[in-house]
């Protein structure tokens, strides 16, 4: 399974929402990240043809998108932002639903997977319980488990992990992480630990164009020399924010220990520390900005 992106642009009348994207992706986990308003969810809607690009190409192995989309579509899965669930339905009744839909004729086999997918979400207990009685991260375990129902080779999740509780996204990426041998899986997320926990490559989007499109290991290596460790008051802070980039803060007995990205040094006795993924995306978007 290969993605490509060719020249890949998006106008909602006079504002560019995505500019001339080139990518090419293989098997494995990709992750897009980037801040709310960054083109993620327009990237993957041309994806997976529900709107068709201004200009530039679409290719999914091999299939021109968007107009051989009907050639992908059993071989999709997509979870998408807001997801809509049929709420006068048990989970049991909607994924068997999702499964006729996706051509799946053989009753008996339709069913093996339909209880697949839901041990798979760790949902096997409530397969009859009404999805409108469902909590939001029960939902959208349900969303995971349409997506991946068949064993599609592309798989595509938006903001897969929101409503989910940390147990539940860590058994999401070991969802993500077994399947990625074999399978091209794009997730676009704002949340970086979810890349750095899942990923080998990573795309950072902002403003509809590509910053970054790499390794993970890579990414984090690029703030490296420009994140310092520093105890600091409150004022000392408020006069070096201009200059420098504040990345977390902790209270101590009246100070302040502060992580920051600068150039130079921002104080005599700051010190420098390895970076972390977190580090090299704020400073890519600083960057841009």
């Amino acid at each position: 399974m290969q993605v490509q992106l060719k020249g890949l642009n998006k106008y909602y009348g006079k504002y560019q929402a995505l500019k001339d994207l080139d990518a090419t992706w293989g098997p494995g986990v990709v992750g897009i990240l980037g801040p709310n308003g960054a083109g993620k969810t327009t990237l993957i809607r041309i994806l997976t043809g529900l709107i068709p690009p201004s200009s530039g190409e679409v290719v999914v192995n091999g299939l021109r998108i968007p107009e051989e989309i009907h050639q992908l579509r059993d071989d999709l899965g997509y979870l998408p932002q807001r997801f809509g669930l049929y709420d006068f339905l048990n989970a049991y009744e909607f994924l068997d639903y999702i499964g006729i839909l996706r051509g799946m004729k053989d009753t008996k086999a339709r069913h093996v997977e339909v209880n697949r997918v839901l041990e798979y979400v760790n949902m096997t207990e409530s397969a009859s319980k009404k999805l409108r009685k469902m909590s939001g991260g029960m939902r959208q375990r349900i969303g995971i488990a349409q997506a991946i129902m068949g064993n599609p080779q592309f798989r595509i999740f938006d903001e897969p992990t929101a409503g989910l509780d940390p147990s539940e996204r860590v058994r999401f990426w070991k969802l993500l992480a077994d399947c990625a041998e074999t399978t091209c899986v794009l997730f676009s997320t704002h949340i970086v630990a979810d890349v750095e926990n899942l990923c080998e490559k990573v795309v950072v989007l902002d403003h509809g164009q590509i910053l970054f499109d790499g390794n993970v290991s890579d990414l984090s290596k690029l703030a490296r020399g420009y994140v310092w460790t520093m105890v600091t008051t409150k004022d000392e802070l408020a006069q070096m924010e201009e200059d420098v980039l504040i990345v977390s803060t902790k209270y101590i007995i009246g100070q302040q220990e502060v992580r920051a990205i600068s150039k130079n040094k921002p104080k005599e006795d700051a010190m420098p520390i390895e970076p972390t993924l977190e580090d090299s995306y704020f400073m890519l978007l600083r960057r841009a900005i």
